[in-house]
């Protein structure tokens, strides 16, 4: 159960990373705090490595969306990598790439 919501906890950070970019986009200090849903085919953590892999993630904020066949978070090395075809959604925007790295 530790581990559950240590990844929980985990994967929320990623996306938090992820998100950055779009912070800049819009004025957030005037926004309300709102939830980042994580959905995935599967989802493992190895304890050992501390990395975090994710199988057909979609991760939602707000009207954002991205999805991806693969992604991996590398907690020892802050790094997230999204890789097989990353697409990325919000209103009037679509975001296409091979990988992704943060």
């Amino acid at each position: 159960m530790i581990n559950l919501l240590k990844t929980l906890l985990l994967s929320l950070i990623l996306l938090l990373c992820l998100f950055t970019n779009f912070a800049f986009a819009k004025n957030l200090k005037e926004e309300k705090k709102y939830e980042i849903l994580i959905n995935a085919k599967s989802m493992q953590y190895d304890e050992k490595k501390q990395l975090l892999n994710l199988e057909n993630p979609r991760f939602t904020y707000k009207d954002i969306i991205i999805t991806a066949p693969y992604a991996e978070y590398d907690y020892k090395k802050n790094i997230g990598n999204l890789t097989g075809g990353i697409k990325i959604t919000q209103p009037e925007t679509i975001l296409t790439a091979k990988e992704m790295n943060y």
